[in-house]
């Protein structure tokens, strides 16, 4: 049995989603940019999702977020199916547009975490070798300066959308500092704290780059790459991943995070067994989404 999603309001989340067998389907240009954002917009105004900072590569895309409502499984199920929809037709594409593997979540437990990932999200395309420094990418990144700065506002795509449907004509798209960073350390605080980690990872980036004697793309190359390849270099298949990150805080984090969940699915297998065999009243441990939404099990209240 796979292992139950754990959704609960008010968390702090990385998504990882990649194109199927890394096709360039995301190529950055202005169709594309413009698919992506407002399909994210939409999907996350309807469901309340505080995004934090995103990026999309030619092969895969991050984001950062906060679900105040805990449904973000809702979210990612209408952003997702809206942007393959929006691609399929952009590139005359007839086949699956994501990687079945699925999506990859890291909850991110401790602001530490929050301010690594949201910086990594930014620095992708310097690790992943397209430019030197992530504001050379010609497509989709959040920068700093972005968070708590401007919305951006995205008319509605031609192509998948229609012009009479229900679809709104225009959405907004505006990424906000996490709270607890605001809490901590003031808005231009969080904002730098972010900065300067981005800036770490695009040197460390670049010393990978170097030391294997390899060059990167640059902006040209990646906007002249067709749609219909698929990247070769090498990538690491079958490691761990990690379901969440307790970055800057203590062992004694991470082990209350480790217990925390090790309840969690002892209870939850516990409760299975019991559904199984007949017992529909029997109740899931708090943070069960998949029974809950889809077979109406009963769920137990947030602990104190």
């Amino acid at each position: 049995m796979t292992a139950p999603r754990i959704v609960v309001p008010k968390s702090t989340v990385m998504l990882t989603r990649r194109a199927v067998a890394r096709f360039y389907l995301f190529r950055p240009d202005r169709k594309t940019r413009q698919n992506f954002l407002y399909c994210l917009g939409v999907a996350a105004n309807k469901y309340g999702i505080v995004l934090h900072a995103a990026v999309l590569m030619s092969t895969h895309l991050h984001l950062v977020f906060t679900d105040p409502r805990g449904v973000y499984p809702r979210f990612l199920q209408e952003f997702l199916r809206l942007f393959a929809n929006c691609t399929k037709v952009h590139r005359g594409w007839g086949h699956e547009v994501f990687d079945r593997s699925g999506s990859h979540i890291l909850e991110l437990k401790t602001p530490g975490a929050i301010v690594d990932k949201s910086a990594y999200t930014m620095a992708n395309p310097v690790d992943c070798g397209a430019v030197r420094y992530a504001r050379e990418w010609p497509g989709f990144v959040t920068r700093p300066r972005d968070i708590g700065g401007k919305p951006f506002v995205v008319e509605r795509p031609a192509g998948y959308f229609d012009p009479l449907g229900e679809m709104p004509e225009r959405a907004v798209v505006q990424f906000v500092l996490e709270q607890r960073l605001v809490d901590e350390h003031g808005e231009e605080g969080a904002r730098q704290l972010i900065a300067d980690r981005l800036a770490e990872l695009e040197k460390e980036a670049r010393r990978k780059v170097n030391e294997k004697d390899h060059r990167f793309l640059g902006a040209d190359r990646v906007l002249n790459a067709s749609p219909y390849k698929r990247a070769k270099a090498y990538e690491v298949f079958g490691d761990l991943r990690p379901n969440f990150s307790v970055r800057g805080g203590t062992r004694q984090d991470y082990l209350d995070e480790i217990e925390r969940r090790r309840a969690f699915h002892e209870s939850y297998r516990e409760s299975w067994v019991r559904w199984c065999d007949g017992d529909h009243d029997v109740v899931f441990p708090f943070g069960t989404w998949v029974m809950r939404v889809r077979f109406g099990a009963q769920v137990a209240p947030p602990p104190d």
